[in-house]
């Protein structure tokens, strides 16, 4: 695995991460999904 040192790069990596980490708590956490997403 190559580690880009680029902002851009780091962004884009840090924004899949994020959406992967919301889906997951989307699929498995859904009986608490409110407690998550309320704010």
């Amino acid at each position: 695995m190559h580690i880009y040192n680029s902002a851009p790069a780091n962004r884009v990596a840090g924004s899949l991460v994020g959406e992967a980490r919301a889906a997951l708590f989307r699929i498995f956490i859904k009986p608490h999904s409110n407690l998550f997403f309320a704010g």
